[in-house]
């Protein structure tokens, strides 16, 4: 059995894109053109790209998001 998560017909809370793998390893393009692995982003640039992209429902918002959560989880170990 198929399920299409995009369908209407599914009783779910959101309609958005779910991420899952590595945030860390995935990359990001700059403004300039410049690549950058998001786990190689400052704290304070990763927030500025979440924030840029927040409420556009886009698979980076998950991808930033997770990276967030994997860094918080960090420093609270």
């Amino acid at each position: 059995m198929v399920i299409n998560r995009w369908s209407d017909e599914i009783d779910a809370p959101w309609n958005e894109p779910i991420y899952s793998g590595d945030p860390s390893e995935e990359i990001w393009t700059m403004r300039d053109g410049a690549k950058i692995r998001v786990g190689d982003m400052t704290d304070l640039h990763l927030k500025n790209c979440w924030r840029m992209v927040e409420g556009k429902n886009t698979i980076w918002e998950q991808i930033f998001k997770a990276e967030t959560e994997k860094r918080t989880e960090r420093w609270y170990k």
